[in-house]
């Protein structure tokens, strides 16, 4: 059976047990009341360190952002900057090639002038007469830059 009525607690546990209760009761309180105003403290130094980090975390973020657009736009320049460097490189092999082309065509020419200034300084014989020289011009006498002159006329036409 379950009694109805409600006994003062010191009827129960005596007047002494009840005062000690009441006092432990309010040393309780008051201990959980620092605990909870530690505990409050603490979450709220907590939560503005959390948002600290959230900014500083957004800020990062900004930086790692900004970083990765500069490491972009540099790896564009490089590429743009070895395109360069590789037409220019080309540019540079096929003026090599022409180069060298020249080189040989300028070998070629020396050794055709080389030819001609022999044929020219030898073919005189003692008596002052060019063998090579057309029928026109027999029993004449040609000192080199005479020889250089008609050829170059002839040439051209005169």
């Amino acid at each position: 059976m379950i009694p109805t009525k409600t006994y003062p607690l010191s009827a129960i546990m005596g007047e002494e047990i009840e005062e000690e209760y009441e006092r432990g009761y309010a040393q309780g309180c008051e201990e959980g009341k620092e605990r909870i105003a530690e505990l409050e403290a603490e979450l709220t130094m907590r939560r503005e360190q959390a948002e600290g980090l959230q900014n500083q975390w957004v800020k990062d973020t900004q930086k790692i952002v900004a970083l990765e657009a500069e490491v972009m736009e540099f790896k564009s320049r490089g590429n743009v900057a070895m395109s360069s460097w590789d037409e220019e490189r080309e540019r540079a092999l096929r003026e090599g090639e022409r180069v060298v082309a020249l080189e040989a065509e300028v070998k070629m020419l020396r050794k055709d002038a080389e030819r001609y200034r022999w044929l020219r300084d030898k073919s005189v014989p003692w008596n002052n007469f060019y063998l090579s020289v057309p029928i026109e011009f027999k029993d004449e006498t040609y000192s080199k830059a005479k020889v250089d002159a008609s050829i170059d006329a002839a040439r051209e036409g005169k």
